[in-house]
C-alpha cells in the first residue's frame, strides 16, 4: 500500500513539474530581429505599432526598441535604421 501511495505522489509531482515548465515556456517568446529603414514622418510609435509585439504593451515595446538601439530620447531621423525585435507567437 505504501508503494502505491509513493508511486501516486511521485506521478503527481512529475505532472505538476511538467505543467509548470510548459506554462513558463509558453509565456516566454524569444524575439526575432529586423532592421528597419526610417522614413520621413516615422516615429517610434509608428514603428512599434507596425511590428508584432505579442504579450507586451506598446510603451514597454518602445522602451525596448530605444534600449536596443541606444536611443536617449524618442527622436529618430529619416535615413537611419533601427533594429526592432519581433515578438510573435508561433
Amino acid at each position: 500500500m505504501k508503494k502505491i501511495k509513493l508511486l501516486i505522489i511521485s506521478a503527481v509531482i512529475c505532472i505538476f513539474a511538467f505543467t509548470i515548465q510548459s506554462l513558463g515556456a509558453e509565456q516566454k517568446i524569444e524575439p526575432a530581429y529586423v532592421n528597419v529603414q526610417i522614413f520621413e514622418g516615422d516615429s517610434l510609435w509608428s514603428v512599434a505599432s507596425s511590428h508584432p509585439h505579442d504579450g507586451m504593451g506598446i510603451h514597454a515595446y518602445i522602451r525596448e526598441i530605444k534600449t536596443l538601439n541606444g536611443l536617449k530620447n524618442d527622436r529618430i531621423q529619416a535615413g537611419c535604421r533601427l533594429i526592432v525585435p519581433i515578438y510573435q507567437r508561433p
